[in-house]
């Protein structure tokens, strides 16, 4: 990539969600084409390595940038995302 380039990210993560409703997503994706994968905040994060992070960083994506009395926030973390910028 260029120097100047962004690289945007969001994925799914366990957050605060049950050992049930973790079980019951594996199940689905078991039958499906797509492959789950449980990451943890830190390793998403690793994506990251040689990009600096725009604000606010790796959040939930219902509060990046946020600026909308609309949008709930989760609170648990479902889904992190992300821009970082190759310097």
């Amino acid at each position: 990539m260029a120097p100047g380039s962004h690289l945007v990210i969001s994925h799914g993560t366990q957050g605060r969600l049950s050992e049930d409703t973790i079980t019951e997503a594996r199940a689905v994706y078991e039958k499906s084409t797509a492959a789950l994968r449980d990451r943890t905040p830190e390793h998403i994060a690793r994506f990251f390595t040689g990009f600096e992070l725009v604000e606010p960083g790796l959040v939930d994506v219902a509060d990046w940038r946020n600026d909308s009395d609309f949008i709930e926030h989760s609170k648990g973390g479902y889904v992190l995302g992300g821009v970082g910028r190759l310097a």
